[in-house]
């Protein structure tokens, strides 16, 4: 799957609930990169912003974030597909 394939099959709220955060009615989640007494990372469909620290994004750098991992990683985790092509299969089909 495509970056793009994975963002439309995936939404933002199933990535925060597989880390455990279970966003409250008005979609908000206490924002897991820093301290705080109140929820302040409102999850939206596609992505995320706490607007007590600042931090944003998509579901790549949430789980990159999350997991202190690349976006490589993080794509692979999310259902992507990696296909390494050699030198000389790259020459092949040129």
């Amino acid at each position: 799957m495509t970056t793009d394939e994975i963002k439309q099959s995936v939404s933002m709220r199933d990535v925060v609930e597989q880390y455990g955060y279970h966003p409250n009615r008005a979609g908000f989640i206490s924002c897991p990169f820093h301290k705080e007494k109140t929820a302040s990372m409102k999850v939206y469909k596609d992505s995320v912003y706490c607007f007590g620290c600042g931090r944003s994004g998509d579901i790549f750098t949430f789980v990159q974030q999350m997991d202190g991992c690349s976006f490589k990683e993080a794509y692979l985790k999310l259902g992507g597909e990696y296909e390494h092509k050699t030198d000389w299969q790259r020459k092949k089909f040129e």
